[in-house]
């Protein structure tokens, strides 16, 4: 069925259709949860009938809203992050909202470029796990004025809200949990980067480390936080301090990559060496020996965050800030000294 005249299908067709009125018809177009069903899909199936299509252009215009969301990630490839994109996306998917996904290979430059893309696209919220310079960040989302959430930093601006973990405590409590098997050289293979949440890891560990007898000092390398990475600083561990025998990674991929290393010169996980990842990545539990880690709950994060997100979209009152708890899920890469 077509309107009269065979024009343009407009919202007024598409209420005389369902027997709605044009408002019922746009708050089905965008989303509304409070729609009941029934109504719901009779508005749909008017939609259907007369091949309607919305003009998101002119509703853009309208009400200055594109109802899409930026979700920058610094690597895509790492497993860390398709879980938080899913909690993220189930609840801006409840609101009507798309996601614009950006991946910067850990570069603060493609970062830059991403965020003035986001920009130009006149996303209405952005969600960022960011690498940049903290003065340089701060500079940037107070420049752009756009509701912006950050994961796993601290920032400021009047527009911006922070989703982050107990990454000091997860750290502590790792190499608490080295020290109670009986480990007095430990160490800690993190990130080249001096991000907040390297220094979170480096604190916590040295932290459990001073309450340690018999510990020499702190053994802190650092790599990409890559399985490559992790072989690379196993490599160099195994050669340079030989008295080490349990070790905290930033990571599950650099844990996993640090195995690698460690089973190539002939030592035994986890007789001979200890080890603990970071986020409980799906394979963690998969590999040989099943991988010890924190767990960090990724998809809660993500929900978290796109809520966060749309309180200040909306401008809602409410805390700016969430931290979530990290969980030491203890499997077969560790056992006594």
């Amino acid at each position: 069925m077509r309107p009269r005249g065979g024009g343009r299908v407009t919202i007024r067709d598409v209420a005389q259709e369902a027997g709605v009125s044009r408002q019922t018809v746009s708050r089905v177009v965008n989303g509304d949860p409070r729609v009941s069903q029934e109504t719901r899909e009779s508005v749909r199936r008017a939609i259907e009938t007369l091949r309607f299509q919305p003009n998101y252009i002119a509703r853009s215009l309208a009400t200055r809203r594109t109802d899409t969301i930026g979700f920058i990630v610094s690597d895509i490839g790492n497993p860390f992050f398709p879980d938080i994109l899913a909690g993220a996306e189930d609840v801006l998917g409840e609101q009507g909202c798309s996601l614009f996904l950006s991946n910067t290979r850990d570069d603060p430059d493609r970062e830059y470029a991403a965020l003035r893309s986001m920009v130009r696209k006149r996303v209405d919220g952005i969600i960022l796990y960011s690498r940049m310079p903290d003065a340089m960040l701060d500079g940037l989302v107070q420049s752009f004025e756009i509701p912006t959430v950050l994961l796993n930093r601290r920032g400021k601006g009047e527009h911006l809200g922070v989703v982050r973990t107990a990454r000091l405590q997860g750290a502590y409590q790792a190499a608490s949990h080295l020290r109670s098997l009986g480990h007095t050289e430990i160490a800690l293979v993190c990130s080249t980067s001096n991000e907040q949440g390297t220094r979170e890891r480096i604190e916590g560990y040295e932290s459990a480390l001073r309450e340690a007898a018999g510990q020499a000092e702190p053994r802190v390398l650092r790599e990409s936080l890559s399985m490559g990475g992790g072989y690379r600083a196993g490599c160099h561990l195994l050669e340079a301090y030989r008295d080490v025998t349990g070790v905290l990674c930033h990571n599950d991929l650099m844990a996993i990559g640090l195995v690698q290393a460690a089973t190539e010169r002939g030592l035994r996980v986890p007789r001979d060496l200890s080890v603990i990842g970071w986020d409980d990545v799906t394979y963690a539990s998969l590999v040989s020996p099943p991988l010890t880690t924190v767990r960090v709950p990724r998809y809660e994060m993500g929900k978290v965050a796109a809520r966060l997100l749309m309180d200040l979209m909306q401008q809602r009152p409410g805390e700016r800030e969430a931290m979530l708890p990290v969980e030491l899920v203890v499997r077969g890469s560790c056992g006594p000294r």
